[in-house]
Parts: C-alpha cells; sequence; structure tokens
C-alpha cells in the first residue's frame, strides 16, 4: 500500500510544481487575442490524459497503464528542452538579447526586428516594475508583505478561491473519481466501465467546447450558462436518487456484473445525467479558474498569486473527495447532490452579481487596471482586440 501512498505524494507535488507555472507561462507569452482559446488547451490536456487513461484502463491492467503512461513524461521533458523563457522573466533578469529571441520564437519564429517595437515597451514596462521593487526592499521586506494585503492580490485571489469552491463542490470531481461505484449503484444499463469511458469522453468533449464557448460568448457568459446548467441537471440528479430510494454507495456492486434496474428506460436517466453533468462541468467551471489565474494577476504578483490559488485548488480538492463519503452516511446520496445543487445556485448567484468580470479580449493591463481598483471593466467581449489586434494592444502582462 505504501508504494500508492508514495506515488500519489509524488504525483501531489510535481502537479503543484507545474500547473500554476504553466498558466502563467501561457499568460505571458500571447496576445490578448490567443490568450483564451490558448489557456483552455492545459485543461484540455489533463482532462485529454484522464480519457486516455479511462480507455486504457478498461481493457489493460493497472500496472501495464502505468507503464505506458511512463513514457507521456518522457516526451515531455524532451518538448520543454525546446521552449524559451518567458520573455518578460528574461528582462526582470537583465537578460536583453535572450529575450529577445524569446519574444521573437514565441511570435511564430519570426525574426527580431519584427518584433523590436514590443520588446521596448516590454522592456520599459520591466524597468518601471524594477524601480517598484528596489524601493519596496529598501524598507527591509515591510512593504514585500504588503503586497499580499492589497486589493490587486485579495480581489483575483478571492475571485479564483471561490470558482475552485464551487468547482470542487458542484460534482464535477467526484464523478471522476467514484465514476464506477456511482455506476454500479445506479445499475446503469451497460457496463460500468464502459460507462465510465463514456463520461470520460463527455469531459473530453466539454473541454472541446470550452475552447469555443470562451472566443464565442466569453468567460462571464460560459460560466453563467454551465453554472446554471450544473444547478439544474444535481438537482434532477438528487430527486431521482430520491425517488429511487438510493442512500448509499454500493461499493459491493462493482464485483458483480450487474448493469440493469427495475425499468429499462428509467435505467437510462442517471446515465444520461451523469454524463451531461461530465460535459457541462468540463465546458465551464473546470476550465474556468484555470484560464482566469494567469489574466487577473498583475506581473508583479502573477507567480505568487497562481501558486497560492493553486494550493487553494488542492486543499479544496482534498477537502471534497475526503468528505464525499461522510457527507453521504449524514445526508444520503441524494441529499448531497441537492447540496451541490446549492453551491451551484450560490455559483450564478456570485457570478452574476457580484465579481466576475469578462477578461476575454482585454488586454492584461486593462484587467490589471480593473483589479487594482483604477477602472472598470465592460461585461462585453472585446470584439476589435479579437479580429484585430493593434501593436498596443498586444502588449503582455503588468
Amino acid at each position: 500500500m505504501w508504494h500508492v501512498f508514495l506515488s500519489l505524494s509524488l504525483l501531489g507535488l510535481v502537479a503543484g510544481l507545474s500547473e500554476a507555472p504553466v498558466m502563467a507561462y501561457v499568460a505571458e507569452i500571447t496576445e490578448p487575442h490567443l490568450r483564451g482559446i490558448l489557456s483552455t488547451l492545459s485543461p484540455l490536456a489533463v482532462v485529454s490524459g484522464v480519457f486516455a487513461q479511462f480507455v486504457i484502463g478498461g481493457f489493460l491492467h493497472w500496472r501495464i497503464v502505468a507503464l505506458i503512461s511512463c513514457a507521456v513524461p518522457i516526451f515531455n521533458f524532451f518538448c520543454l528542452l525546446a521552449m524559451p523563457e518567458t520573455p518578460y522573466w528574461l528582462l526582470f533578469h537583465n537578460k536583453l538579447e535572450e529575450a529577445r529571441k524569446s519574444l521573437a520564437w514565441v511570435r511564430g519564429w519570426t525574426t527580431v526586428e519584427d518584433v523590436e517595437q514590443e520588446l521596448r515597451e516590454m522592456e520599459q514596462f520591466v524597468k518601471e516594475k524594477l524601480c517598484r521593487v528596489d524601493h519596496q526592499t529598501k524598507d527591509g521586506g515591510k512593504r514585500l508583505c504588503e503586497k499580499y494585503f492589497r486589493k490587486n492580490f485579495l480581489w483575483p485571489f478571492s475571485l479564483i478561491t471561490v470558482l475552485f469552491f464551487i468547482l470542487c463542490f458542484s460534482g464535477v470531481l467526484m464523478l471522476q473519481i467514484y465514476g464506477v461505484v456511482i455506476f454500479a449503484t445506479l445499475k446503469v444499463p451497460m457496463d460500468k466501465y464502459y460507462a465510465e469511458m463514456l463520461m470520460g469522453l463527455s469531459q473530453l468533449l466539454g473541454s472541446m467546447a470550452s475552447v469555443f464557448a470562451v472566443r464565442i460568448c466569453g468567460k462571464r457568459v460560459m460560466a453563467f450558462v454551465t453554472i446554471g446548467g450544473l444547478f439544474v441537471l444535481n438537482f434532477c440528479f438528487a430527486t431521482y436518487a430520491y425517488v429511487a430510494n438510493i442512500e448509499r454507495l454500493d461499493f459491493a456492486g462493482v464485483d458483480t456484473s450487474s448493469s440493469s434496474s427495475s425499468s429499462e428506460y428509467m435505467a437510462w436517466i442517471p446515465l444520461v445525467l451523469v454524463i451531461l453533468i461530465s460535459f457541462v462541468g468540463h465546458c465551464g467551471p473546470r476550465v474556468l479558474p484555470w484560464i482566469m489565474m494567469g489574466e487577473i494577476f498583475s506581473n508583479y504578483m502573477r507567480a505568487e498569486g497562481c501558486a497560492f490559488t493553486g494550493c487553494m485548488y488542492y486543499i479544496l480538492f482534498a477537502a471534497a473527495s475526503m468528505g464525499y463519503l461522510n457527507m453521504i452516511s449524514t445526508l444520503t446520496f441524494s441529499g448531497v447532490y441537492w447540496t451541490y445543487a446549492g453551491v451551484c445556485f450560490f455559483g450564478i448567484v456570485f457570478v452574476y452579481y457580484y465579481a466576475l468580470p469578462e477578461t476575454e479580449g482585454k488586454t492584461l493591463v486593462d484587467i490589471s487596471h480593473h483589479f487594482s481598483g483604477q477602472e472598470k471593466l465592460s461585461n462585453k467581449v472585446n470584439r476589435k482586440s479579437i479580429s484585430a489586434p493593434s501593436p498596443s494592444s498586444a502588449l503582455g502582462p503588468v
């Protein structure tokens, strides 16, 4: 058993060290009209990997699956060797020539002459930031600690944390963990492992749909529609469980071949609901916090902001997964999903009335000004930036 716990601990360590830097990296190298789409590719890659595990795990022994999966990080390691550091990081470390080459590389392997104007704007911005950092350092580090209590950090941090709370307690992630047991308990009219593959496919399709949704309707509308959809679906799922008198998970049913319920038509209802919850959840709440994480923190606080919010995700995810069975024991199966519906209703109110501005197509300068209280973003997608970004609008993070 200790082998399993050791591997899980190492996986958690690696995930914590890699996920937040990936989102920060994407935000720092992309232009406004591409940032939303490219930011969705990281969660999409994660869901694609999970789906691949569902598929090959349905046909091969889990040890063989683990050996096959070893090839992926090896491949990624050599791919990362070819990637340059971000131009902003290089400028902050006084590596002008490397920053020039990096910017040319991330802009599509163009020449350094073509990116000279954008590089000069970045360089001027970095010089101003470095002067501010030097001034704060002279105060013995006191003002460096104060940055964590400023509005431009607390507001984005609180926003992302609430979005992660909605994700973890909306029932989407628990289906991924307890999917086989849930399908066995509900006695869906197909093999429970095939049903889990179908659920994984719906997660993948939902993540792919988010790539287009974020570009067409923006993040605010996407969040409102998908969280509202989860509210309706969780409520229906809980009502079905209540009517079917399902109070606890049937772990013993995992080892049986039973795959049908008393009514052939009724047996399809929970399967369809689970598939829809997986699709809608991965089209919005599953990807939205990770997309916004890399763009709503100022450049000066992006690394720390992504790290702290990523940490909050894992804390909330651990609390949700570890407390899931206890919640079922206390509230029953239907009560848990009614609770999830209540969390989604809170999410609808939060998104609509409180603190989720529309950031799609907006420059990171404008986004930073919004969260520092200097100006307010509109709730409309900036179509002009998406279709024809100007050189000045391509200015990167602040």
